[in-house]
């Protein structure tokens, strides 16, 4: 998902704050996150939501491999809830 700025989702104009909550699914199963600008600002293994270098959404875990640990690929639907 592309972010116009640090804070907004492009094309939904969706304003995120720091530590905005976030649900996600994926695999048929919820989990929760928050949105960050910076790692620093996350605990250990806390997933969060940044904006990458890119300019894309991108979900990780502080310190962990999120990918791994929940079996995910390239290209898998990821439904987005924001709390």
């Amino acid at each position: 998902i592309p972010l116009l700025n640090e804070f907004t989702i492009e094309p939904l104009s969706v304003n995120l704050k720091h530590n905005s909550k976030i649900e996600f699914t994926i695999n048929e199963q919820k989990h929760r996150g928050k949105f960050t600008t910076h790692f620093s600002k996350a605990k250990r293994n806390e997933i969060l939501f940044h904006k990458g270098s890119t300019g894309y959404l991108e979900i990780s875990k502080n310190q962990g491999n999120l990918a791994q640990e929940m079996n995910i690929e390239s290209g898998m639907e990821l439904i987005l809830k924001i709390l």
